[in-house]
């Protein structure tokens, strides 16, 4: 009788072990699990077979968008020069630009030295000065042109040229050699600021 009361109480006091035993290893799995799922949550992998914790990496997917092209650009086109008949003005680097007569058959009086077949051609520009500082005009600025070849001015019957103040007026008074047959007369005249101004004579 005494040999079962032993074998029971043995039985019991290793049924109070195994208890104790089974509940430390649970608890340690219950760590275990929530160490991992805690390592997951960081980005990392656990593999318990090999016993290695490895970074996990997060593919990221890359789209390359093409630079936009360009809008091509128009070249701005170059100016042409600005054409005047009689009694027609422009303004061009505060300057006021006018043909105020033409005679192509002008009798300059003294000497003559034009050949036969060409006549004199006596021009009158009226220039305004509209900036606020005093300029120069010159019947120099003007040249003339025949059938597109240039001609020859009589520096006796030109005259003008003067410093003009603000606000004031200058006219210039140029005598060219021309042919009597001509086609197209045209008389040139540029600037400071580069843009060609031709009066359309004939």
């Amino acid at each position: 009788m005494k040999k079962k009361f032993d074998e029971v109480i043995a039985f019991l006091g290793g049924k109070k072990a195994f208890g104790i035993t089974a509940g430390i290893i649970v608890g340690v799995y219950l760590i275990a699990g929530i160490a991992i799922t805690i390592i997951n949550v960081l980005g990392y992998r656990v593999d318990l077979s090999d016993k290695t914790v490895s970074k996990t990496e997060t593919a990221v997917e890359v789209t390359a968008t093409p630079a936009p092209e360009p809008e091509p650009t128009e070249e701005p086109e170059p100016s042409g020069p600005v054409t005047l008949k009689k009694g027609e003005s422009v303004t061009m680097d505060d300057t006021t630009y006018c043909m105020k007569s033409c005679d192509t058959d002008y009798k300059l009086s003294g000497y003559s030295r034009k050949p036969d077949g060409y006549n004199y051609m006596k021009v009158e520009f009226f220039l305004t000065n509209n900036s606020e500082s005093t300029k120069y005009y010159s019947w120099y600025d003007f040249d003339c042109y025949v059938d597109n070849v240039e001609c020859d001015k009589e520096y006796s019957g030109s005259n003008g040229s003067k410093n003009t103040d603000s606000g004031r007026s200058a006219l210039i008074s140029v005598v060219w050699i021309v042919p009597k047959d001509a086609e197209s007369i045209e008389i040139e005249c540029e600037p400071s600021s580069g843009e060609k101004i031709i009066f359309k004579v004939k």
